[in-house]
């Protein structure tokens, strides 16, 4: 069967019924005492669990004999990296900022010509899903359109799915779709700034590469019997954070590369002297202003951030406080230094008992320098086996 026809039968044929859980609990604001000027950590990044059965998409017919799609790098563990940045001409795509169980995604930037230091303003987002898995409900059935093959892999342009929370931090305007590597999707999201030929010249430019862990600057001997690991920052430099939800919304667990938050919570494009692969570069990814865990916390789930410095006051035995004095329903907060060094934030949901999210954050430990990524622990290393996601 043609791909033409594959996608005139997922057109007449609607998507099934389903569900979704709570939208993510809104981190509320810090308090104006613990604000910090100089505080730089990632920038805060929409996450969903979508539970249902997933959206009709295109199954791509074999490729040509003469243009092989290539095989999804061997030996890839959970979290591990498989791309690096690139440029290609104006535009600039990152190295992957988070991973999780089932897609990695980073920011695509465009230039700011006039400016003398390398400067970009988001213009998109890039996300991997590992081979077999299907991303559900993020573009819609109708208004595909097909184009040419990418590398072996069958693609096509779609428009997004709105999602149920509308959120006006949802920037998406149009996606490209293809199969980077054998059963497995990527995707393109324009935020409004990228053309459809300029989409398909940055899926053409991109390249796997050998799989690499994600580092990490602190780790945690102790987590929650009932949460799962499913998402951490890539360990590039700054003040990484995980993210943690109960066992049975993880094994669907994605990040949303429809919602742009550089927008709103990035101050900058810094400058890195290299990327996570050790290559030296000279453009810049996305500095946020925010604090230690600083990510929306899921329904039932934590998230545990942490800054390489000590904080006045910080103390190995951790204190702990509504997120929002007076308000419950946005989760309490839990602070620590490590050994006595560095300033370790853990946030739980409601749902999550004071004492389990106490005894996270005082687990904590710092596992190599600020300044020296490559002394830092694989995310394997940094979190017990308990918290792996399982699958069948």
């Amino acid at each position: 069967m043609k791909l033409s026809e594959l996608l005139e039968a997922a057109r007449a044929e609607p998507p099934a019924a389903h569900f979704t859980v709570d939208d993510i609990v809104a981190a509320g604001r810090r308090r104006k005492r613990r604000r910090t000027s100089g505080w730089v950590v990632m920038a805060v990044l929409a996450l969903f669990v979508a539970v249902g059965v997933p959206q009709v998409v295109a199954r791509y017919s074999r490729t040509p004999a003469d243009v092989e799609l290539p095989a999804f790098p061997r030996g890839t563990k959970p979290f591990d990296l498989i791309f690096s940045g690139y440029l290609s001409g104006d535009l600039r795509v990152g190295d992957p900022d988070w991973v999780s169980v089932n897609n990695q995604t980073t920011y695509i930037g465009r230039k700011v010509i006039g400016v003398r230091a390398p400067a970009y303003r988001s213009a998109g987002k890039l996300a991997l899903y590992r081979p077999g898995f299907k991303p559900k409900r993020l573009w819609q059935t109708g208004g595909i359109t097909p184009t040419e093959q990418i590398g072996g892999g069958k693609a096509f342009f779609a428009r997004p799915a709105t999602p149920d929370d509308t959120r006006t931090d949802n920037r998406a305007d149009s996606m490209l779709v293809w199969e980077y590597a054998k059963g497995a999707l990527a995707v393109v999201t324009s935020y409004g700034g990228l053309s459809r030929p300029e989409m398909v010249r940055l899926a053409t430019a991109f390249k796997l590469t050998k799989p690499r862990p994600a580092l990490q600057a602190y780790a945690l001997s102790w987590v929650p019997p009932g949460l799962r690991l499913v998402a951490v920052e890539a360990g590039r430099r700054g003040m990484p954070t995980s993210v943690f939800v109960p066992r049975a919304k993880s094994a669907d667990f994605t990040i949303d590369p429809r919602v742009d938050q550089a927008t709103v919570t990035t101050g900058s494009w810094s400058v890195p002297l290299r990327d996570s692969a050790g290559n030296v570069v000279d453009y810049g990814y996305p500095m946020a202003v925010a604090n230690p865990g600083y990510t929306p916390i899921p329904p039932g789930g934590a998230v545990v951030g942490i800054y390489l410095a000590r904080m006045a006051g910080s103390r190995p035995t951790p204190k702990c406080e509504l997120v929002v004095p007076g308000q419950e329903k946005y989760g309490t907060e839990c602070e620590a230094a490590p050994e006595g060094d560095g300033f370790l934030v853990a946030r739980g949901s409601p749902a999550l008992p004071l004492a389990q999210l106490k005894r996270m954050a005082g687990s904590g430990r710092i596992t190599g320098a600020d300044s020296k990524p490559g002394t830092w622990e694989t995310t394997r290393e940094s979190f017990p086996t308990s918290a792996w996601v399982q699958r069948d």
